[in-house]
Formats: structure tokens, C-alpha cells, sequence
């Protein structure tokens, strides 16, 4: 069990390998897009966001989100 800020969760590594294995990398960015865009979004400017949104903006190569979300604004932040 993993717990932390955000919650408690518990995701054995085994079941992320299996998935990893099974789904092709086109199927793998479609899921971390439904990830960032259907649910790390709406968390915009809270912890979950803050700790996710870039590395499944990546992962997903959701690059102009990534651009216009960590703008210089964002980054200039006090």
C-alpha cells in the first residue's frame, strides 16, 4: 500500500507489468491521454496535478499541453 497527500492506493507491480506487456504503445499513450485529460485536468492547481500532470503529459506526447500549461507564468509562480 502506497499512502501519501493524495490518498492511499494499493497497485501491485506485477499488475502494471502485466498491463504494460499486454497493451501496445499506441494503446499506452491513449490511456495516460484518458489519464491526463479526463481526470488530472480537472485536478488542475491541486496535489494530484502538481505531482502527475507532467509525466503523463509526456508520456501521453501531449506536448502543447505541456506548453501552455508550464508557461512562463506557471514557472514564475511565487
Amino acid at each position: 500500500m502506497e499512502v501519501s497527500d493524495a490518498g492511499c492506493r494499493v497497485f501491485h507491480n506485477s499488475f502494471r507489468d502485466f498491463i504494460r506487456a499486454e497493451l501496445s504503445p499506441e494503446q499506452l499513450q491513449r490511456l495516460d491521454q484518458s489519464i491526463l485529460f479526463s481526470y488530472l485536468d480537472k485536478q488542475r492547481n491541486q496535489l494530484l496535478w502538481f505531482m502527475y500532470a507532467h509525466r503523463y503529459a509526456e508520456a501521453a506526447k501531449a506536448y502543447s499541453y505541456l506548453m501552455t500549461s508550464y508557461e512562463q507564468g506557471y514557472i514564475s509562480r511565487p
